[in-house]
């Protein structure tokens, strides 16, 4: 008595077109669904980027001797939502490395 149900299972597993098809479908899925445009990518790199400027900025002017009262609190808010959005930074860089990755893979199948 064997593992498999059917023995025509091992032969559609030793198929390359099989695991071909397999893959393509993978990649058409993940091609469509959940990858940004690498414009919207780039986007998101550029605000983070920005937003670490800014995080820097506010880091500085918070350290300073002369600030104090509501503006502290203001600027102490604009530091920890600056270095929020500066996690867009590796988002947008993931994005970006998987957009080109699955191009690249597509272009390969394709020839």
């Amino acid at each position: 008595m064997t593992w498999w149900y059917n023995q025509n299972d091992i032969r559609q597993c030793e198929d390359k077109n099989v695991l071909n098809g397999q893959l393509n479908n993978i990649r058409k899925r993940l091609e469509n669904n959940e990858s940004l445009s690498i414009k919207k990518s780039a986007l998101l790199i550029l605000k983070g980027i920005i937003s670490a400027i800014v995080l820097t900025s506010f880091e500085y002017a918070k350290k300073n001797p002369e600030v104090f009262g509501i503006l502290k609190t203001i600027f102490t808010m604009g530091f920890f939502i600056s270095a929020l959005l500066v996690l867009q930074l590796p988002y947008g860089l993931y994005q970006l490395i998987k957009r080109i990755y699955i191009s690249t893979t597509n272009k390969k199948n394709d020839n």
